[in-house]
């Protein structure tokens, strides 16, 4: 196997990962709904919370090894974001896969109310 392929399936782990993390955590409060610290408006569709502001500080830095073991490169940083993008989508799949309280079945935009549909 490449190397290029093993960062991918490194970034991609980590954001399935992230997903069960998530669901377990929020459970029926999906975006930090019960979260105990700030939260930021920053448009009229979207909050950051304190909660989520950490996690994806803490998924940067796990994301950031590949880069401080091989070093940059450019071809490097378009797996990454690459990875990175395609792992968001799995991350928010995983959390509706995993989560007891919301399923695929509720992914619209009645129940899905934090998404700015």
């Amino acid at each position: 196997m490449s190397n290029n392929f093993l960062i991918f399936i490194w970034v991609i782990l980590a954001f399935i990962s992230m997903g069960f993390w998530e669901a377990y955590i929020e459970g029926k409060n999906p975006w930090a709904g019960k979260q105990v610290g700030w939260k930021k408006r920053i448009s009229k569709h979207f909050s950051i919370t304190a909660y989520h502001f950490w996690v994806y500080l803490m998924l940067f830095f796990f994301l950031s090894l590949p880069i401080i073991i091989n070093g940059y490169s450019e071809k490097l940083a378009g797996i990454m974001l690459f990875s990175g993008a395609i792992g968001l989508i799995l991350e928010d799949l995983t959390w509706f896969i995993v989560n007891p309280f919301y399923s695929l079945k509720k992914f619209n935009s009645k129940e899905v109310y934090w998404y700015p549909w």
